[in-house]
């Protein structure tokens, strides 16, 4: 009889199975990326191709976002996987966890709309960051509006509209290894950069701004430590920056000064304190 009951459970797991790969993986996959699209204000989903991954999964290749709405440039990964969380989906609420594969590195995490039957509106959302090469990320570029390289790994937690960074809370620690950030100083007649190719950031958003714990960067014989708040602004981009600190140039005998960052988060300059 156990024998009996064993040959029915397989044969109820292989017809589980071929019916997961003779579903219509393309179709459901276009369309639910064309409502999203619908449903998107800042952006146009796409990819090239839809098939199953692990049970319950979809793999898009060349997945591809375009924030055309927003003139925020694009994302565009080798592969993302999306797993749906069913016990969210029987309550009414889009939530998924995901995988992609992205600019040599791996982005994971999980998405929770707080809205009913909706993939629109606030989230709760958590993102991990694996060696992400950000040169290559036309998004992030257009995002800060500045030139950017180097790699990027981390955490973010954040939860709210994310189509308004000031509506939302969370934090974030991030670290860039191989950047080059120049930052313009006044030192002397000739504003000069200086050059760092290491940032390591810890900062919450809360009420409207970004309240930075510890922003430190490191170059060639320079290192800076600094604490501040950068005014969040509907486009990032626009964001001001108002960090203070000290930078110690080990080159100089390890001269310490104080000094602030101020200005647009895609300009900002360096002033030294000399009270």
């Amino acid at each position: 009889m156990m024998r009996w009951g064993l040959r029915c459970l397989m044969a109820l797991v292989v017809l589980a199975v071929a019916g997961l790969w003779l579903m219509p993986w393309e179709r459901l996959g276009h369309a639910w990326l064309a409502r999203l699209s619908d449903e998107s204000p800042v952006a146009v989903y796409s990819c090239s191709t839809v098939r199953p991954g692990a049970p319950p999964a979809m793999v898009f290749d060349r997945f591809h976002i375009d924030f055309r709405k927003r003139s925020y440039g694009e994302i565009e990964t080798d592969s993302l996987t999306v797993r749906p969380r069913l016990a969210a989906l029987l309550t009414g609420r889009m939530a998924y966890g995901f995988l992609a594969d992205a600019y040599g590195g791996k982005v994971d995490g999980d998405v929770n709309y707080i809205r009913y039957f909706t993939a629109n509106g606030p989230v709760d959302a958590s993102f991990r960051i694996t060696d992400l090469d950000v040169g290559r990320c036309a998004f992030l570029r257009a995002l800060t509006g500045a030139s950017l390289s180097g790699r990027l790994k981390g955490n973010v937690d954040f939860s709210g509209e994310t189509t308004d960074l000031r509506q939302g809370s969370g934090r974030a620690l991030l670290t860039v290894q191989g950047c080059h950030l120049p930052v313009a100083t006044g030192f002397g007649r000739m504003p000069a950069p200086v050059h760092f190719d290491a940032l390591e950031l810890r900062a919450v958003f809360d009420r409207g701004s970004l309240q930075v714990d510890k922003l430190v960067l490191s170059g060639r014989g320079v290192r800076s430590v600094l604490r501040g708040q950068v005014a969040l602004k509907k486009e990032f981009r626009d964001s001001v920056l108002s960090l203070s600190g000290k930078l110690e140039v080990t080159a100089l005998f390890g001269l310490t000064l104080k000094f602030a960052i101020t200005g647009p988060i895609a300009h900002p300059a360096l002033t030294v304190i000399y009270r």
